[in-house]
């Protein structure tokens, strides 16, 4: 059974209902916050279900996660990524921030909209 977290696609997208995928033009890809493209994996709904329910509620560990985003893009994009090359951020903001830092160099341009939530 095929899932929709494996792998996305423009076409895909445009079928979602939000207004992210519908307000701009087909070459801009929407990379704002607060508009979530899927629902919840069922997978990470009973995971946190179950932390709930144990009390687990306390952070785990970078290490941990990074183990276990590694396995997912080998598995599900057939790439070896060490968990050592995985750096985690606090979400979509410096992510990208430290993309565009590592994919541009000094007196690169690059074009920054305010940051805000779209209604």
């Amino acid at each position: 059974m095929s899932s929709p977290f494996d792998k996305p696609t423009i076409e895909s997208r445009l079928s979602v209902r939000g207004a992210k995928w519908h307000r701009d033009a087909a070459d801009i890809i929407p990379l704002w916050l607060a508009d979530p493209d899927y629902p919840l994996c069922p997978e990470i709904k009973q995971t946190l279900l179950d932390a709930v329910e144990e009390e687990f509620t306390v952070y785990g560990s970078d290490a941990d996660a990074r183990d276990c985003m590694s396995a997912k893009i080998k598995r599900v994009n057939k790439i070896d990524v060490p968990a050592s090359q995985i750096m985690l951020t606090q979400g979509v903001t410096p992510g990208m921030w430290l993309a565009a830092r590592h994919a541009t160099r000094p007196g690169d341009e690059i074009i920054v909209t305010d940051p805000m939530y779209y209604p």
